[in-house]
C-alpha cells in the first residue's frame, strides 16, 4: 500500500473517531443562568421546548458556556448575543463543534436555520 493511501486512511479514521459536531438547538431562549459556584463556573442557555435542530440530544436544549473553556472576551460576546436575543424574542442557533458536548462553539441570532 502506498504511503499516500496509508496517510489518507489514517486521517479518515482519526476524523471519524472524533465524531461529528452537532447543533444544540435553534429557537428562542427561555432563560439564561450564570453560575459562579466554587466547583462550577458556567453560563447556561436554556432554549424553549419548541426549539428545533436539537441534534445533540444529550443537551436537551441546554447549552453551556464554561468560563474556563473560553477567553473572557469570547464568553462575554456569547453571553451578550444570548441576552440580546432573549430580550428581543429572537431565535438563536447554538452549536457545538465537539460531538457529545453541550459546550457552545457558535451562537448566532437568526430567524431561520442556515
Amino acid at each position: 500500500m502506498s504511503i499516500i493511501k496509508i496517510f489518507v486512511l489514517s486521517s479518515f479514521i482519526f476524523l471519524c473517531s472524533k465524531g461529528m459536531a452537532a447543533d444544540i438547538g435553534h429557537g428562542t431562549i427561555k432563560g439564561v443562568k450564570v453560575y459562579d459556584f466554587s466547583n462550577s463556573k458556567v453560563t447556561k442557555i436554556y432554549l424553549n421546548d419548541d426549539a428545533t435542530r436539537k441534534t445533540e440530544a444529550s443537551c436537551n436544549g441546554v447549552a453551556d458556556i464554561t468560563h474556563s473553556a473560553h477567553d473572557e472576551a469570547t464568553a462575554q460576546k456569547m453571553l451578550s448575543i444570548a441576552l440580546s436575543a432573549y430580550m428581543a424574542g429572537k431565535k438563536v442557533r447554538v452549536y457545538s463543534e465537539v460531538a457529545g458536548s453541550c459546550e457552545v462553539s457558535l451562537i448566532s441570532v437568526q430567524d431561520t436555520y442556515f
